[in-house]
């Protein structure tokens, strides 16, 4: 009887075991190819574009990458680099990839300094990066608005400086 029991109990260490390990060599690999893209301002002619830095510091390529600016919030703080779009997101722009280490120059006609970067890693995994001037937060997952579509955002050329194109509503479900 006692065996039995025995059995069943190292059957089970066992399987939490394996499973246990799995998770974390899954999560460890998905890592060692994540990119991490990160922007930052640079000076530039009050006149002219707002010309941003972007630059990977993760481990691997990122691609379909999108770049956007919101209304900044002083009030929301930190909180406005949260998952959810709350606020209304304009001008996007979408970006060639770019390799782990690199850093690449983006001359933009909005002023804000409320940034989201929305990109997919090798294998289509996909990441969203929002910063401004209370910080920067990664997150797992595309958290663009949806309505930014390939079809929509495009490879283009920017727009006239100074014009806002493409405004969502709040939730980024639509076009304003």
């Amino acid at each position: 009887m006692w065996e039995t029991w025995f059995t069943g109990i190292a059957v089970l260490i066992s399987l939490v075991s394996f499973a246990m390990t799995f998770q974390l060599s899954r999560s460890t690999y998905r890592r060692d190819r994540m990119p991490v893209l990160v922007a930052r301002t640079l000076p530039s002619d009050p006149r002219g574009p707002l010309r941003v830095e972007i630059r990977n510091v993760g481990r691997g390529p990122a691609t379909n990458i999108i770049l956007g600016v919101g209304e900044r919030d002083e009030s929301r703080g930190s909180a406005q680099l949260g998952k959810r779009l709350s606020e209304k997101w304009f001008s996007p722009m979408r970006l060639a990839p770019i390799a782990a280490n690199e850093a690449v120059e983006v001359s933009h006609p909005e002023r804000s300094y409320l940034w989201l970067l929305s990109y997919t890693d090798a294998l289509g995994d996909g990441y969203t990066t929002k910063t401004s001037n209370f910080g920067t937060r990664l997150h797992e997952g595309r958290y663009h608005p949806k309505v930014w579509t390939p079809e929509i955002v495009d490879f283009s050329e920017a727009p006239h400086p100074q014009t806002r194109w493409l405004v969502t509503n709040d939730s980024g479900t639509g076009f304003i």
